[in-house]
Parts: structure tokens; sequence; C-alpha cells
């Protein structure tokens, strides 16, 4: 009984570092691609035979005019020391998502004289959470793209004016955002100029999603004279009494009871006004 168990334990734990990995076999690979990456391997001599460790090893892959029509996710995987991918002259229409994922050691990448050429790499901005956005590119980065990000209403920390997608990744960290002191508006943030590709870079060039802004925190309306005062009782200090308190009901400014998660708040009272962050739970 004390081995079958070993057994079942080993087997779930082989699955699941597979599954981490995100390798797809070389046999599972485009066939261009799997003769090409068994040919740049020394060490194996059928696709079975390719281990993750030689995929590291492997520097350059030349897929030159292999009548390539179309490319799985996963077909370069794994090739974590690549610096040279050449595509130049296949039947390519479409790259799909995360065909550049892992890549980070790429410093020439060919995709010329497809049916498509040049290919349009897009970017695109979205929202996080309250207060946070970040930059993203579904087939990943084949090289590391800084962006310059406008934000209206609001300031990145450290006074940062860009994102950047690290080279082989597909998005950046989340970019926090501070509101500027004293407004009430909504903070939208909305890509600028994007970066041109390096040297040694052919056949594709980076564009901006058909989403190019989004709003990142909401404007808040806060009514002057509530129409309802039922705040906590104050034992001490200037509003000392509930007719003197200030009270929100947690509705917008449409009568709707808003939702749980982080809101900006402006205090005003004669010439003294500051902005806060509250946190709503339901």
């Amino acid at each position: 009984m004390r081995h079958i168990l070993i057994l079942i334990v080993l087997t779930v734990l082989n699955t699941t570092l597979v599954g981490a990995s995100e390798i797809l076999p070389v046999n599972e690979r485009t066939e261009q691609v799997r003769n090409a990456i068994v040919t740049a391997t020394t060490e194996a001599n059928t696709a079975e035979q390719v281990t993750n460790e030689h995929l590291t090893k492997i520097t350059t892959l030349n897929l030159r005019n292999k009548e390539i029509t179309e490319l799985k996710s996963g077909d370069f995987s794994g090739l974590t020391g690549l610096t040279s991918l050449n595509l130049y002259g296949n039947k390519l229409s479409i790259l799909p998502d995360n065909i550049f994922k892992g890549l980070t050691s790429l410093n020439s990448l060919r995709l010329g004289g497809n049916t498509v050429d040049p290919f349009s790499l897009t970017i695109s901005i979205q929202k996080v959470v309250e207060d946070q956005f970040k930059i993203g590119i579904p087939t990943g980065a084949p090289f590391k793209i800084v962006v310059q990000v406008n934000v209206v209403n609001g300031t990145f920390g450290d006074n940062a004016t860009t994102a950047a997608i690290p080279k082989g990744s597909i998005e950046s960290n989340s970019v926090s955002v501070t509101p500027t002191a004293g407004t009430t508006d909504a903070i939208t943030a909305n890509l600028d100029t994007l970066p041109t590709i390096p040297r040694n870079h052919f056949g594709y060039a980076l564009t901006k999603s058909d989403v190019m802004s989004i709003e990142i925190a909401a404007a808040i309306q806060i009514d002057s004279e509530p129409t309802e005062n039922s705040a906590p009782e104050f034992t001490e200090g200037d509003n000392a009494t509930r007719s003197r308190a200030t009270y929100w009901d947690g509705r917008n400014n449409i009568g709707e009871r808003v939702a749980t998660g982080l809101y900006i708040c402006a205090f005003k009272a004669g010439n003294y006004s500051a902005i806060r962050k509250m946190l709503i739970r339901k």
C-alpha cells in the first residue's frame, strides 16, 4: 500500500511541474520548428530526445523560407537562450498569443516576407484595480518595450512617465497612480508615444489598441448639503453634534448604492481641502 501511495504522489507532482513550466514538448510543435530545434541540438537525434536543458542552449533558429503557414503558441517555449530567430519568407498571416513569451535573450528577429508584412504587434493599457494600471502585448515582447503614458488628474509613483514590458513578457508590472491634490475628477491614463523597433528587428511594427485610454479612478461627487444626517455621536472636537457632522449615505449622484471597492474622497471646508482613500466593504 505504501508503494502505491508514493507512485500516486509522484504522478501528481510531475503533472504539476510540467504544467507550471509551460514548455510545449518538442514533438508537439509545428513540424518545421520541431525539425529546426532537433537540427540545432547536437545532443539529440529526435524530437523526443530533446530536453528542456537542450532548449536553453539553442542560440539561433533559422526558419527562413520553410513554407510555414501558422505557428503554435508554444513553438518557441523554453528557448531562453535564443538570440536570433529568422522567420523570413514564410506564409504567416497571424502571430499567436504568447509566441515570443519567454524569449528573454532575443536580439534579432526577422518577420519580413510573409503573407502579412509588416505584422502589427498591439500594445494595450488596462486597469488592474482602483488606482493601478498595466500595459500588455499579447504576443509577448520581442524586446524591452518602454511606453510613454499620459495620466490626467494623477501622477505616477516616483514621478515616472513610462511603463515597461520586459523582454519575453506579455505585460508590465502594475503601475500605481496618485490622485492630484484637490481634484475629484476621474483619473484617466492613455498610451502616448510607442518606441520604434530596435536594430536587427524586421517585419513588424508596434501599434496601439483601439482602447487607448482607460479610467483608473472614477470621479466623485459629494453633496454640499446632505439631505440626511445620521452620523455617529461625537464626544469631543469641532463636530461634536449631529447637526454639524457630515454624512454620506453610500449612494452615487443618481441614488444608486456604490459597490464594494476603494474610493477617492474629497473633503472641503472653507479654505481647507484634502483627498483621502476610503475602502467600502459590504
